[in-house]
């Protein structure tokens, strides 16, 4: 088995792990859409990892996958955050429109060029990688505005996904560099590659912790009094 192949198993193995804590701690509930995102991990990984399926054509076809899952999981989770609060809710939704139109307009800006695989790779990929970024973002600026309640589980997939989203750009921008270089490409590929698992072995820690941190009450809402009637002055 080749160093490519062990690390793949790996990161498949650690996907399942996270998907056994998710059912077993009760929290596959909490975001379905990452649900299917790690199902898709561990089943494209299965093909991925065999010669067959090495090819470029699989990596295209496996990261639009990936890239429609993300995107969900990102609405999903900004969801479950705000639904409680109207506030919130109106100011989500107005910026989750903005955002949407903006990276509906650059996705679609590449898709002339989606069965190129450089195209895929230095232009599509980084549009995606900005614009789910950006969605994270937005759900943890209305979490700190209107300080939100948020559980451990959203916290540990919108902070792990920015942070890879970031190292993974950085990544492909580096790569676009020295991208003529077998030796640079198989070193860079590696090195996203640790980088992902450890992404999924913090996920693992948060889906299999034993006790659910208590949710933070939300601020209370001074009520408004209502002004006295204008016949009661009157009397």
């Amino acid at each position: 088995m080749s160093s490519r192949e062990l690390l793949l198993a790996v990161v498949i193995l650690a996907a399942v792990a996270v998907i056994a804590g998710l059912i077993v701690r009760g929290r596959v509930r909490q975001c379905w859409s990452f649900a299917a995102y790690l199902c898709s991990v561990v089943t494209c990984g299965a093909f991925y990892i065999q010669d067959a399926y090495f090819t470029k054509e699989f990596w295209m076809t496996r990261q639009i996958i990936f890239d429609v899952l993300k995107t969900a999981v990102a609405l999903e989770i900004a969801w479950q955050v705000v639904r409680a609060f109207p506030g919130a809710l109106r100011t989500a939704r107005v910026f989750a429109l903005l955002l949407l139109v903006g990276s509906t307009i650059l996705l679609a800006a590449g898709l002339s060029h989606s069965s190129n695989y450089l195209a895929v790779l230095f232009a599509w990929q980084p549009r995606v990688v900005a614009c789910t970024a950006l969605l994270f973002t937005l759900t943890a600026l209305l979490v700190a505005w209107y300080h939100l309640p948020i559980r451990r589980l959203h916290r540990a997939i919108m902070g792990g996904f920015t942070v890879y989203l970031a190292f993974f750009a950085t990544v492909l921008s580096i790569l676009q560099r020295s991208f003529h270089s077998p030796e640079a490409r198989y070193w860079y590929g590696q090195l996203d590659s640790y980088a992902y698992l450890a992404l999924v072995v913090y996920w693992a820690r948060a889906a299999w912790a034993r006790a659910e941190e208590p949710m933070p009450e939300p601020l209370a809402v001074p009520e408004r009094r209502e002004a006295p009637a204008l016949a009661e002055n009157a009397a």
